[in-house]
């Protein structure tokens, strides 16, 4: 079930969002439905209160987030996401190689080239979200490809971060 995320906030029901307009919507909405807000004898409207609270904060967390907000987008599309079977086995094959030369660059110790792979990366990374978002706004795209992508590359750069990370520790 997806959450009335953008409705909630009034915003427009698109992946671009004015993330101002979300945190000053996202403020309002959290002083309206405090619980502190409900009388103390009263339980259920307290219960209810809460459980407002926790929608408006998930809600919140879903169009602050690129990954998830295209996730609540592609699920409002009806496109069941994690079907990853059908991915170009050529794409599949360089990311892989990717990774191995990541890998051994982190054998290596060798950041230079964990950044490099890292940027480039990156770059296919832009690419595949600007195609989603194309898609999304109604280009011919295949958008479960194009998410399927996107997250091949989050992930990528999340290892390339932690070996930043590791290396930077010591």
């Amino acid at each position: 079930m997806s959450l009335p995320c953008f409705e909630l906030f009034g915003l427009p029901v698109r992946f671009e969002v004015d993330l101002a307009a979300l945190e000053k919507a996202y403020r309002a909405a959290q002083r309206g439905a405090h619980p502190d807000r409900v009388p103390q004898g009263d339980a259920r409207a307290r219960l209810l209160a809460l459980q407002r609270a926790a929608a408006i904060n998930e809600a919140y967390r879903i169009l602050k987030d690129p990954m998830r907000r295209a996730e609540e987008l592609l699920r409002r599309k009806g496109i069941v996401l994690g079907d990853d079977t059908r991915m170009d086995p050529e794409f599949l094959r360089d990311l892989l190689d990717q990774r191995e030369s990541l890998e051994e660059a982190k054998r290596a110790r060798d950041l230079g080239r964990v950044r490099a792979l890292g940027a480039r990366i990156d770059r296919s990374r832009e690419a595949a979200l600007a195609r989603l978002v194309a898609g999304l706004d109604g280009a011919d795209v295949d958008l479960a490809d194009a998410y399927a992508r996107l997250k091949y590359f989050a992930r990528f750069l999340d290892e390339v971060a932690s070996i930043e990370e590791q290396a930077a520790e010591g």
